[in-house]
Formats: C-alpha cells, sequence, structure tokens
C-alpha cells in the first residue's frame, strides 16, 4: 500500500508528510500558511506528491462538521464555508478525509502516543488557538456541529471566547506565568468531561517544565481530594500529521471510528 500524505494546517504554518501503514512518518516539510489561495496551496501540494500516496488526510484549525464540511478557519482571512473532501476528490481522484486538527492531534496520541493505555482521552492544543479533542475507547468524539473539544470557544464572562481571554495576558515566557490560565482549563475539561487523561500539546507546551509540574493544575473536588485524571504531555512527534491519515490507513480500520453524535 502506498503511504498517505498527511497534511496539518495550522494558523501559522502548514506542515505535511508520508505517513506508511506502521506510522511512521516521512519527508516532513513545514511552510508558512497563506492567508490567500489557501485551497490551492493544499491542491499544489497534493499534486506533487499525487503519483506516490493513496490518499490524502487534512488537519484544519477550524469547525468540521459530518462529511468534512469545514465550517470556519478563524486565523484564516476571509475563508468560505466548503465541503473540502468532495472539492479535492472532484480534482485529485484519491481518497480523501478531513478533521479538525486538534481532533486528529487527540486521536494519534490516543493510539500512538500519551494517552494509549487509557480509556477516554483529552487533547488539548495550545498555539495560535486552543484546539481540543475528545477520544473514547479509540473512538474520536465529533459531535452534530463539530463542536467537541472546542473549550477555546467557552465563552468567559466579558463575553470573549476563552483563547482570545487569555491572550489579553501572554504570551507567556515560563510555566509560572501559564499556570492559572492553564488550570482554569484543566478545570473546564474535568468538569466537562472527567477524561482519565489530558494530554497537552502544541506550541505553549515549551513553558511545561515536566508532567510533574502539570499535575499542580488538577483542580480538588468538592471533598477536597485531588482529581484522579492524569495529565501529560504529548509524546507522538507528527501527531497532528498521522491523526489525519489514521481513518485512511487500512491497518486502524478496526481499532476506532468516528462517532457522529
Amino acid at each position: 500500500m502506498k503511504p498517505i500524505l498527511g497534511i496539518d494546517i495550522g494558523g501559522t504554518k502548514i506542515a505535511y508528510a508520508l505517513v506508511d501503514n506502521y506510522y511512521k512518518t516521512s519527508a516532513v516539510k513545514i511552510l508558512p500558511t497563506p492567508q490567500k489561495n489557501l485551497l490551492a496551496k493544499i491542491e499544489e501540494i497534493i499534486q506533487a506528491h499525487k503519483p506516490d500516496i493513496s490518499g490524502v488526510g487534512i488537519g484544519v484549525p477550524g469547525r468540521v462538521i459530518k462529511n468534512s464540511v469545514v465550517k470556519n478557519l478563524p486565523n484564516i482571512e476571509n475563508f468560505k464555508p466548503i465541503n473540502l473532501q468532495n472539492y479535492l476528490q472532484k480534482k485529485i481522484h484519491l481518497p480523501i478525509w478531513v478533521e479538525n486538527d486538534a481532533r486528529a492531534f487527540t486521536l494519534a496520541e490516543s493510539i500512538l502516543g500519551a494517552g494509549k493505555n487509557f480509556s477516554t482521552v483529552v487533547g488539548i492544543t495550545l498555539g495560535t488557538g486552543i484546539g481540543g479533542g475528545i477520544v473514547t475507547n479509540k473512538k474520536l468524539i465529533q459531535g452534530l456541529q463539530g463542536l467537541a473539544g472546542e473549550f477555546g470557544h467557552f465563552i468567559m464572562p466579558d463575553g470573549s471566547y476563552f483563547e482570545h481571554f487569555i491572550r489579553k495576558y501572554g504570551p507567556y515566557k515560563n510555566f509560572h506565568q501559564a499556570k492559572k490560565y492553564l488550570a482554569l482549563l484543566v478545570n473546564f475539561v474535568i468538569r466537562s468531561v472527567d477524561p482519565d487523561c489530558i494530554i497537552i500539546g502544541g506550541g505553549w507546551k515549551n513553558v511545561i517544565t515536566s508532567e510533574k509540574s502539570l499535575k499542580a493544575l488538577l483542580p480538588a473536588t468538592k471533598g477536597g481530594e485531588k482529581a484522579v485524571t492524569k495529565i501529560k504531555k504529548a509524546r507522538c512527534s507528527n501527531a497532528g500529521i498521522i491523526g489525519a491519515t489514521l481513518p485512511l490507513l487500512k491497518k486502524t480500520t478496526q481499532e476506532y471510528k468516528i462517532i457522529e453524535t
């Protein structure tokens, strides 16, 4: 089987690579995310690899609902909703899978990374925005409106999204500066999902000195005892790229499925 091309589109950069049936990546490349003609850039990347691939998995930094409809990309100017899967398949004539980038990251970490020994896993990506995903028993929760795991879009008392709220006080040079905002986010997650494991990834993870420091973010329960949820740093290299390809890799077809609640 030819490898799958995985494309992880972020607010500021695009990372892509070939992913084989053993989840190994090769030919990893990174380039800036264009604010104009993003679709043309995606097609250009795919066309350059088309003779050597059997499909394309794409993670996007925005809301994706069932049938691969991308509703919005908050950090991309003038983006209009589109069924990206259908759009690309008509041009490329290969299997295409499209998912939110943070959900793709969580899926990879739950199968291959820090969450592989846990049943319910929440992934949090901290970067240009705050993304998240929920996986239970290797099943990715998508949600009716593609909102599952959108922890960065909790509405704060001032009416702003949580990710915009904390951006007022960043960027954070060290864990001490970021701690109270991360603790608030972790509290949101535990009170709403109560997962076995929370995995932190993205650009912010560089301010996290150790997993021991992450334990300090766990809130106490009403009885005073610490939450039993484990909290870990991401371990899977290129998780966003790999996670976007997993639905197209034959080896994983019996390991999980997408839940559309």
